[in-house]
């Protein structure tokens, strides 16, 4: 209901009481909950780091089944605050796990997604368009579609200075971004330079 401040100390209390239970996947996701109403980027990248290192040492499979999840938020975290080398780690942790987990198709995809966005942030395209390759081809043979991978094709492909290539994608990226009626929907702004880009 957008009121983190009234929730965050009931999740601190649930953290408590999970932990002296013994209980460590609850223990484990109100660590996690604890960090999501923090509205200090450093507090909630330390409250994500607690949870993580209480996934790791839990005996609980799936307390550890956290780690993925985990990772992938400490890693945007990282990602925001500029921490980029730092935030790569994190996300191939989270990918690792996904796999490891056995975790379904699209949340291996969204993992593989993190780590060629964090490609591009460390200005290495053409390893991070690799990667956007295969998602592209894994994609098409399953007869399904993404928008955020021909984005992140075109925003690789504008970065290596191939304009007139990135444009398709561009557009390919507005068509299906635009589309989108939940909270991933990209901002009217974001949509708009899509497709500037793709004329």
């Amino acid at each position: 209901s957008g009121e983190p401040a009234r929730a965050r100390p009931l999740f601190l209390q649930a953290e408590q009481l999970a932990r002296t239970a013994k209980l460590e996947f609850l223990h484990v996701d109100a660590l996690h909950m604890v960090a999501l109403v923090q509205h200090d980027p450093d507090a909630q990248l330390d409250w994500n780091l607690r949870a993580l290192a209480a996934a790791r040492s839990a005996r609980d499979p799936q307390a550890r089944r956290w780690e993925a999840s985990l990772n992938h938020n400490i890693g945007w975290a990282l990602h925001d605050a500029a921490r980029h080398e730092d935030a790569l780690q994190h996300f191939d942790a989270a990918l690792a796990a996904r796999l490891r987990d056995g975790a379904k198709a699209q949340r291996v995809r969204e993992a593989r997604w993190s780590v060629a966005r964090q490609l591009r942030a460390l200005g290495r395209h053409d390893e991070a368009l690799a990667r956007l390759r295969e998602l592209e081809a894994e994609l098409a043979g399953a007869g399904e579609s993404d928008g955020f991978v021909p984005e992140e094709i075109a925003e690789n492909l504008l970065a290596l200075g191939r304009r007139d290539e990135a444009r398709t994608f561009f557009a390919q990226a507005h068509a299906q971004l635009s589309q989108i009626n939940t909270v991933e929907r990209p901002d009217d702004a974001r949509l708009a330079r899509l497709l500037a880009l793709s004329r």
